[in-house]
């Protein structure tokens, strides 16, 4: 019963060290210095959307468009700044953009009555479409200033600014979700709204703030991303959907079994990030790799439910 338990608790880090070791045996260069830090650099985007992604689910909501909004706010950022916009305030603006996508979303899930599904699916769509409409599908590359790709391409030493990043929110969202009123009253809401609105909390406020949460999160993302890339490309945010829900239930699966929690979803992120890394080594092709994310999702889902329903 024992090592059944551990197991349940800490497999999927078992899987982890074991597939660190089966890519590090069939590849040199996956144990190196520099390909590890890669590892951190790309996969910390991921995370901090996913981190997002996250608090929502720990209140008992879903998201579907983080990623559609994360393409929409890199294109408008590098549009502001091409457009002489200063640096700051066009960060701004981007976080602003993606807080009131989240409250649209929180607003139409708690006072509308629309089911998370369908309110994220539809603002997914509508991000989406703006997009397009804004970019007409072209990136938008010239006129981006040098300073603001700093903050996708410095380093310090080794370790790049949008790894940094991703261990500030991580240790933010970490304490906040675990160390204070607010945080406890989302994991509150996610196990039974109806005992948390007996008890006092606001529930729909909860809701709402959460999705704020997810949507600062993606606008963060978003400047990251388009700094790195030194452009804003229209379907930069497209590949976060899946690795991010991955990420997440991966999360579920470790730990505290069933329950989105911060660390559980860095954790996720780190494995859904060296299996990208491993795979490009080895030379797998990209249609191989989007099966193989399929397939993690429904193992991860299945460990989750299996694990609810033996409780």
């Amino acid at each position: 019963m024992l090592n059944m338990r551990f197991l349940k608790k800490y497999g999927t880090l078992i899987g982890f060290a074991i597939l660190c070791a089966i890519f590090s045996l069939l590849s040199p260069v996956f144990l190196t210095i520099p390909n590890l830090t890669m590892v951190l650099l790309q996969g910390s985007m991921l995370t901090i959307i996913a981190l997002g992604t996250t608090v929502v689910m720990a209140a008992g909501g879903f998201d579907l468009s983080f990623g559609a909004l994360c393409g929409l706010i890199g294109v408008l950022v590098a549009g502001m700044m091409v457009n002489g916009v200063p640096v700051v305030i066009a960060i701004i603006i981007g976080l602003l953009i993606g807080a009131v996508f989240g409250t649209i979303n929180g607003l139409l899930v708690t006072v509308v009555g629309i089911s998370d599904f369908v309110a994220t699916l539809a603002t997914m769509s509508i991000a989406r479409g703006l997009n397009y409409f804004y970019t007409k599908g072209d990136p938008i590359f010239k006129g981006i200033p040098e300073g603001f790709k700093v903050i996708g391409q410095g380093k310090i030493g080794l370790i790049g600014y949008p790894v940094l990043i991703m261990f500030a929110v991580l240790i933010i969202l970490y304490i906040f979700m675990n160390h204070t009123v607010t945080g406890r009253q989302i994991y509150a809401v996610g196990g039974n709204k109806t005992a948390a609105r007996l008890s006092g909390i606001n529930v729909r406020w909860i809701r709402v703030l959460t999705f704020i949460v997810g949507g600062v999160a993606a606008g963060l993302t978003a400047v990251i991303v388009t700094s790195r890339l030194g452009s804003g490309q229209p379907l930069a945010g497209e590949g976060f959907l899946l690795d991010g829900l991955a990420a997440v239930f991966l999360g579920m699966t470790m730990l505290r079994e069933g329950e989105p929690h911060i660390i559980g979803t860095f954790f996720g992120a780190l494995i859904m990030g060296v299996l990208v890394n491993g795979l490009n080594l080895l030379g797998v092709q990209y249609f191989f790799q989007d099966i193989l994310k399929g397939l993690i999702i429904l193992a991860a889902v299945a460990l989750t439910v299996t694990g609810h329903s033996k409780d």
